[in-house]
């Protein structure tokens, strides 16, 4: 086990070094930020204009918000997880039919993924238009890259003898698959699906607001209106819907995978 101090207590020389690297980089890229400290009184004073009377008739709409980023976030999610699954098959090294096709499938979700969600957003609003399809396919798209590859890792770690029994029963490559790998994997493609709806809900948040619908659009357009009135609102429904999710999410994980 790797031990970051000395038996005496003090950090050892690598720690030491590792600190002083990091202060160095932080020192070279911290004027790239260019940090004013006039800026703070411009935080305090946009986070005071929030603090008003809610516009408690803006809630039949904001309701309405809701459940569109809701929709936009299960959108984003079952079609990836369904299309992930049989993918995943063909990526994972022990299931594949061949290990270029699990190299080719694997080199091609790296490259998706390499491009973030926002610039998905901007180049199929151009092919689609603004508005929630271009979001829910960005969400497709990024989902897909992320869940073939760690689908692929959960099928790669199964009992090895289970599969042997199956193919010894002159089981099909399909049934070996359906039969021996997937119902081992199961627990952690159950839990990885649900960790990546509370990325989803997140991220459709964020689409939202280059114009993907949603919670996002209606912080942006408060914003630019400068009604804060219903700003804070938005902002204290995206927290509670995150927060319950996340909680949702997780009782579901351990009644369905343990």
């Amino acid at each position: 086990m790797l031990r970051s101090v000395t038996p005496s207590g003090l950090p050892r020389p690598a720690t030491w070094i590792a600190f002083l690297v990091g202060g160095f980089f932080l020192y070279l890229t911290f004027p790239l930020l260019q940090f004013r400290a006039s800026g703070l009184s411009g935080l305090a004073e946009f986070l005071g204009a929030m603090v008003r009377v809610p516009d408690w008739s803006y809630l039949p709409v904001l309701a309405g918000l809701l459940g569109e980023t809701i929709a936009i976030a299960i959108l984003g999610t079952v079609p990836a997880v369904l299309l992930s699954l049989p993918l995943s098959l063909f990526a994972a090294r022990n299931t594949t039919p061949h290990v270029a096709v699990s190299w080719l499938l694997r080199l091609v979700c790296s490259a998706v993924r390499a491009i973030p969600e926002l610039v998905w957003v901007l180049l199929l609003a151009g092919l689609v238009g603004l508005g929630v399809v271009p979001g829910v396919l960005a969400l497709i798209i990024t989902s897909v890259s992320f869940l073939v590859r760690a689908y692929a890792e959960s099928l790669e770690v199964v009992d090895p003898k289970a599969i042997e029994g199956v193919a010894a029963q002159g089981a099909s490559w399909l049934g070996i698959r359906t039969f021996a790998v997937l119902p081992q994997a199961a627990p952690d493609l159950i839990g990885l699906s649900l960790y990546w709806f509370d990325v989803n809900l997140r991220m459709s948040t964020i689409l939202g607001m280059v114009g993907a619908g949603g919670l996002g659009l209606a912080i942006t357009q408060s914003a630019k209106l400068f009604k804060y009135e219903r700003l804070g609102m938005i902002l204290i429904s995206v927290y509670l819907l995150v927060t319950l999710v996340d909680r949702a999410s997780a009782i579901a994980r351990r009644r369905l995978v343990g």
